[in-house]
């Protein structure tokens, strides 16, 4: 019951915070940037629970939690995220794997110095 609520609470809180502060969790309000819709609209938070969900869950989250350090779940989780960081270099808008699942992309947000 713990895990599961844990795992809710990942998704959800989040999504949340993303679509309250149109697209920007706080490490990405530091950084300047914020998560948007393909057609330039705000996040949803449907949306934004589905990239959690494509991120944490199928990408990340849950290859570790069916193993501990060492495991081959965990080798594959890791190796999962790499591909995932590895795929926005190439890619013209530079998005990641979960953008390309959500249908979401990061910007910078104007005014910001690269």
């Amino acid at each position: 019951m713990r895990v599961g609520a844990a795992c809710v609470a990942a998704l959800v809180y989040p999504a949340l915070w993303m679509t309250a502060t149109n697209g920007q969790t706080v490490g990405k309000r530091l950084l300047g940037l914020r998560v948007i819709r393909l057609d330039g609209l705000r996040i949803t938070f449907v949306r934004a629970v589905w990239r959690e969900s494509v991120l944490k869950i199928g990408l990340v989250d849950l290859p570790g939690l069916l193993g501990g350090p060492g495991s081959s779940a965990r080798a594959i989780s890791d190796a999962l995220w790499v591909v995932d960081v590895l795929w926005s270099v190439p890619h013209p808008r530079n998005r990641m794997l979960h953008d390309l699942g959500a249908g979401t992309r990061v910007i910078l947000e104007p005014g910001v110095r690269q």
